[in-house]
């Protein structure tokens, strides 16, 4: 205790350690307490005049470390003195909360009085928006209750409200400390709170087992820890084994009596789960028009899935303002992230950013992940190379639940999405390759796209033209303007010669018309359309979509995109010597752009994945094609534009 606070009188210490008590600060209530406790204006003056203490409004230590210093140091019936106090002036229906809470910290053993006020308290700040306040009230109750099946019954409550804040070390202590005083009604809750937690942060088949047989033994939480198990198993992603998925979906099926609301989503995500999307996609259509009351991630994977991204962000925003109102830091966290991938795909790059910097600053708080796919897609989009190889590093070496397959199969799409920025397509394609396969609910059509442009433009039909039939085939269950146009843009990248134009157009008129801000795919199509054309030879048509194409990318922050289309803009206003550039193959385009940059072929073999006998085949080709005989004229060509030879 500093010196100066052992130097005042005792009536000065009681005003300092009631000052203490009450962090809001409110120097009426000060005033208040002092005068129930029989203080007076002169021991404030002198507290005051040590400089220890600013009695303004609100009232301020000089060191805001003194305030828990004064009340550490203070013995425990001086803390229940001052909150008694405290108490006794907080007699405005207005400050029921803080009277609540003085009244239970200056109680000196169990008291069901204070303990059923807290409770009701705690029950008034959920509904306010206090979760955190909430858990506290709760987590105090019990602490002073004295009738061991009523304490075990609070104790859970404080324990699923510590959930809401993403303390789940708390939740599960004051779980298992109920133990010791529950009955078989909360011995069966217990146990379900304890599953509940444990699977998420273990995903293991065992822990699987273990949550749906509290399910079955606990029917008025059935649904929910189903939902729950559900959104757990689609973040595992393609770690979970199919006994996992199958156990989930199964559990479902067997709801109790009678249906409710929410049955009809859980069947559609279940299906999803099981079946694939497209057994799937009637159910899921007809679970989102019914709009279920559905906390989580699930909403927004099903919008995905659907194809429709306009509702994807309309859900994203409720959650994330349900989640702000409740103040459950972990669904906000989760909901913001969501939130951010929506905005980014609709066209905000920077909005997007703002949303994962504040989830980050949440996840730092309450110690959840940090990495998200909003942080690795937003990294991508921006053309950031070394932020998305530094996020890629640190997703292996983060203290992160033991299976999180879902967040490895976003670090490969958006690795993708880079590769696809800097043309470096064969390179895409082989990112993306377990994730096509594994078909990652809410992720695949995402990364459907960018695998059909890989394969297309890196020369591979034989992978593509799969890629497509199953995008054509998702796109015409879902039937939305994004399903139209993406599945116009997949027909033009595998259409020759001037077939490909009207699909180029339908897929920009959909992608023009599906909600009210120009999409990230828009922007793609644009530039794809663009460089068709200029290999056509057509460099007015295509350089109205390239300026298009690289407007609406620059405005979302797209840097790497943005790039491409100032390359193509740039070779179709300097064509190269002999006009020979609308000849060239995409994967001819590819070798020639390195090799005006000074890449060796075997460097250039080993970014596409070809051997460099191959690209010194492609580039002899490449030269015969634009009448050059070497790679110093090769620099000389709009392909070196923006590329000084290296030393």
């Amino acid at each position: 205790m500093p010196a100066a606070v052992t130097a005042l009188s005792a009536a000065g210490r009681m005003l300092l350690l009631v000052a203490a008590a009450d962090p809001t600060g409110d120097r009426a209530l000060l005033w208040r307490a002092a005068g129930e406790l029989g203080l007076d204006v002169a021991d404030g003056q002198e507290v005051q005049d040590t400089g220890l203490l600013e009695l303004s409004n609100p009232v301020r230590f000089a060191d805001p470390a003194l305030r828990a210093a004064v009340y550490r140091g203070a013995d425990a019936p001086a803390r229940r003195r001052a909150h008694h106090a405290l108490a006794e002036a907080s007699g405005s229906r207005a400050d029921a909360d803080r009277r609540a809470w003085h009244r239970a910290l200056g109680a000196l053993g169990p008291d069901e009085q204070v303990a059923t006020e807290l409770q009701a308290r705690a029950g008034q700040a959920g509904c306010n928006g206090g979760a955190a306040a909430a858990a506290a009230f709760l987590e105090l109750s019990a602490s002073l209750t004295a009738d061991p099946r009523r304490r075990a019954g609070r104790a859970l409550a404080a324990a699923e409200a510590k959930r809401e804040i993403g303390a789940d070390d708390e939740a599960l202590a004051l779980a298992l400390a109920s133990l010791l005083d529950a009955g078989p009604a909360e011995r069966i809750r217990a146990t379900t709170v304890r599953a509940r937690i444990r699977y998420a942060a273990d995903r293991g088949e065992a822990t699987l087992d273990t949550l749906l047989g509290a399910v079955a033994a606990d029917l008025p939480q059935a649904r929910a820890c189903l939902l729950e198990a559900l959104a757990v198993t689609i973040m595992i992603g393609r770690d979970a084994s199919v006994r996992q998925r199958r156990a989930v979906a199964e559990a479902v099926a067997v709801l109790p009596a009678p249906p409710q609301p929410i049955d009809e989503f859980l069947a559609a995500i279940a299906a999803l789960l099981v079946a694939g999307s497209d057994q799937a996609m009637p159910l899921l259509r007809h679970a989102l028009e019914a709009g279920p009351a559905v906390r989580g991630p699930l909403p927004a994977i099903a919008t995905v899935e659907v194809w429709d991204f306009p509702r994807w962000q309309q859900i994203a925003e409720a959650r994330v303002r349900a989640a702000t109102s409740s103040g459950a830091l972990a669904e906000l966290r989760s909901a913001l992230d969501d939130l951010a991938v929506a905005r980014l795909y609709t066209g905000d790059l920077a909005v997007a950013d703002r949303y994962v910097r504040d989830g980050q600053a949440i996840a730092a708080a309450i110690g959840a992940v940090s990495i998200t796919p909003g942080a690795l897609l937003c990294a991508a989009w921006r053309g950031d190379e070394s932020a998305l190889t530094r996020l890629r590093r640190r997703i292996s070496a983060e203290d992160v639940p033991a299976k999180d397959g879902r967040r490895g199969a976003f670090a490969e799409l958006a690795h993708a999405v880079l590769l696809n920025g800097q043309c470096h397509y064969d390179m895409a394609c082989q990112a993306l390759t377990a994730a096509i396969e594994q078909t990652e609910p809410g992720l695949w059509p995402l990364a459907a796209m960018e695998f059909v442009e890989a394969t297309a433009r890196g020369g591979r039909p034989d992978l593509a033209a799969p890629a497509a039939s199953r995008v054509r085939e998702h796109a015409a269950a879902a039937g939305t303007g994004w399903a139209v146009g993406l599945t116009s843009w997949c027909q033009a990248l595998l259409s020759d010669g001037s077939a490909a134009e009207p699909s180029y157009r339908d897929a920009v008129r959909a992608l023009s018309s599906d909600g009210p801000h120009p999409s990230a795919f828009l922007a793609r199509a644009h530039l794809s359309y663009g460089e068709w054309l200029r290999r056509q030879g057509r460099r007015t048509d295509a350089g109205e979509q390239l300026r298009t194409a690289h407007a609406l990318f620059t405005s979302m922050g797209a840097e790497a995109f943005a790039g491409r289309a100032e390359r193509e803009l740039a070779a179709g206003s300097a064509p190269p010597p002999g006009h020979g550039l609308v000849l060239l193959t995409p994967q001819e385009e590819s070798i020639a752009r390195l090799a005006a940059a000074g890449t060796t072929s075997k460097e250039i073999g080993r970014r596409l994945f070809l051997s460099p006998r191959t690209v010194d085949a492609h580039l002899r080709s490449v030269f015969t094609k634009l009448d050059i005989t070497s790679r110093r004229q090769l620099r000389e060509t709009a392909f070196g534009a923006g590329h000084p030879p290296q030393q």
